[in-house]
């Protein structure tokens, strides 16, 4: 392993432990590169996508929600 890629698996697991930890108040948003996403959840997905899953998760299997961002506005536009 490289030093670049152990520097990375260091970093994943101290954003795992900031999600596993974090109690509130509120929720707690993310916004980050696709790359993050895809090591946190397993998830590819496009730029302005959203999900919402289980902080415990290592996987898309406690997915709670997703919506492509082609959706969003659909979504949003339901709601008023």
């Amino acid at each position: 392993m490289t030093f670049n890629e152990l520097h990375a698996a260091e970093l994943l697991d101290q954003e795992r432990e900031h999600i596993a930890s974090w109690r509130g108040p509120g929720v707690l948003v993310i916004v980050t590169h696709n790359s993050n996403i895809k090591a946190l959840t397993g998830l590819n997905i496009e730029e302005g996508d959203i999900i919402v899953s289980d902080p415990m998760a290592r996987s898309a299997t406690s997915l709670f929600a997703y919506w492509p961002v082609t959706d969003i506005p659909t979504a949003l536009a339901k709601q008023y």
